[in-house]
């Protein structure tokens, strides 16, 4: 049910898997660091909170709740991380 979102054809990321966390930020570092982005898209961020949305079988939280807590919790991780490169024209110049 998590692994497919059929209205799209698309294929979805298990943000509860340790392993997908990791690749996922690992890319995040990678474009950071290789090509000094400042920001990251993340597209259809609705559809990564709710488990309902736009889904005829999803599965409640553990709360009971409609919101994807694994992928609300691996959006705060990769803000955490994107905080920790600041923008290039916002660094102290060497000396």
């Amino acid at each position: 049910m998590r692994r497919e979102f059929p209205v799209w054809g698309a294929l979805t990321f298990d943000h509860g898997k340790p392993e997908v966390r990791s690749f996922l930020i690992a890319n995040a570092i990678y474009w950071i660091k290789e090509f000094h982005i400042d920001a990251l898209r993340v597209d259809a961020v609705a559809s990564m909170l709710y488990n309902d949305y736009d889904r005829s079988q999803w599965r409640p939280n553990k709360f009971g709740g409609r919101m994807n807590l694994e992928s609300m919790d691996f959006l705060r991780q990769l803000e955490g991380v994107r905080r920790l490169f600041p923008p290039l024209d916002l660094q102290p110049a060497a000396l």
